[in-house]
């Protein structure tokens, strides 16, 4: 979990690699106040996509992320959470969404130059686990929404974040 301090500066706040139900993510998502935006690593999408891809995400492609095909059983279960989250949250926050690692690639990242851009201590991450890396990579895009360096994709229901090309080198 990330935290916005003052001056901009983040901190660290836990990395955990536990499943939460839906009301303990909520809670924590609360828990200082509702953020001004929430990112979902998850496609926020119920309907059908035509090649299991939807038109937001083969422009991702295009921009070359790499993406799991809402065809998959496991793809439209995360799909289906996502919304019913997401459904719950915009009533309090902004919502997106994003893939974390196709975040990363397109903005020619990694995890530590986002982190140092933030203020983080990279070495806080080192000991956290592929999904913990994967959502702070999502509380990073959000963390840099209001930047000019991440843009919104349209998609059918919220928007998508992708960074500029070559993020990293206007960190």
């Amino acid at each position: 979990m990330l935290e916005q301090g003052r001056g901009g500066a983040a901190r660290l706040l836990a990395c955990a690699e536990a499943r939460f139900s839906d009301e303990e993510l909520l809670e924590l998502l609360t828990l200082h106040g509702p953020p001004a935006a929430v990112v979902f690593d998850a496609p926020l999408w119920g309907g059908e996509a035509v090649d299991g891809f939807r038109p937001v995400e083969r422009l991702v492609l295009r921009l070359g992320g790499r993406l799991l095909p809402l065809k998959l059983a496991s793809m439209r279960a995360l799909a289906r959470r996502g919304l019913r989250l997401a459904a719950r949250v915009k009533v309090f926050s902004e919502v997106f969404e994003t893939h974390p690692r196709s975040f990363l690639r397109i903005g020619g990242c990694g995890v530590d130059a986002v982190a140092r851009r933030l203020g983080v201590d990279a070495a806080a991450l080192r000991g956290c686990g592929r999904h913990s890396l994967d959502a702070f990579a999502a509380a990073a895009a959000a963390a840099l929404l209001r930047s000019g360096l991440v843009y919104v994709l349209a998609g059918e229901r919220f928007g998508f974040l992708v960074p500029l090309r070559g993020l990293c080198t206007r960190l």
